[in-house]
C-alpha cells in the first residue's frame, strides 16, 4: 500500500506479496506518537512509520501508526499498545524510553529505545528472556523474514 517502501532500508524486507500495509503515517502524527509515549524514535523506526504506518505479514506485526478500524487488517497501534502494556506492567514497559513494537505471540515484546539514534537495536524481553535480539530494525525484520522462508 505505501508508495515509498521500496526506497526506504526496509524495503527489501517489506515487499514481501502478502505484507499488508496502514499506508504512510504523517510527520505529525509521528510527532505527536513521540509525545504520547515521551520517546524520540529512532530513524530506522521513523522511516517504517512514515514509509509503511504499520505492517501485518506473515509470522510479523509490527506496531505503528494506524487510524481505529474494525475491519480488516487490524493494525496495532504503538501509542495505544504501548499505553496498555504500561498500565499492565508488563516487562519492558518499566524500563525509561523503551516502546513495544511487536510481540512473539508468547508473552514475549520486542522493544525499542526513544533516545533518537542514540541505540537503534531490538530488544527481546519476556518472561524467559532479556536480550537484544538485533542491531537495528532493518535487521530485526530481515531475521524474521528468514525464519518464515
Amino acid at each position: 500500500m505505501a508508495s515509498n517502501v521500496a526506497n526506504s532500508d526496509l524495503g527489501c524486507v517489506l515487499n514481501s506479496p502478502d505484507s499488508l500495509f496502514a499506508g504512510p503515517a504523517s510527520q505529525e502524527k509521528i510527532r505527536q506518537a513521540e509525545q504520547d509515549l515521551g520517546v524520540t524514535f529512532p530513524p530506522g523506526y521513523r522511516d517504517f512509520l512514515r514509509d509503511c504506518g504499520a505492517v501485518v505479514a506473515p509470522g510479523l506485526e509490527l506496531y505503528g501508526i494506524t487510524a481505529p478500524t474494525s475491519e480488516p487488517p487490524l493494525f496495532q497501534d504503538v501509542v495505544t499498545v504501548n499505553r496498555a502494556l504500561r498500565r499492565q506492567e508488563q516487562m519492558g514497559a518499566d524500563r525509561p524510553l523503551h516502546f513495544a513494537i511487536a510481540d512473539d505471540g508468547e508473552g514475549a515484546y520486542y522493544f525499542m529505545v526513544g533516545a533518537g539514534d542514540k541505540d537503534p537495536s531490538v530488544y527481546m524481553i519476556g518472561p524467559d528472556c532479556d536480550r537484544r535480539a538485533a542491531t537495528n530494525l532493518a535487521d530485526f525484520l530481515q531475521t524474521k523474514f528468514d525464519r518464515l522462508e
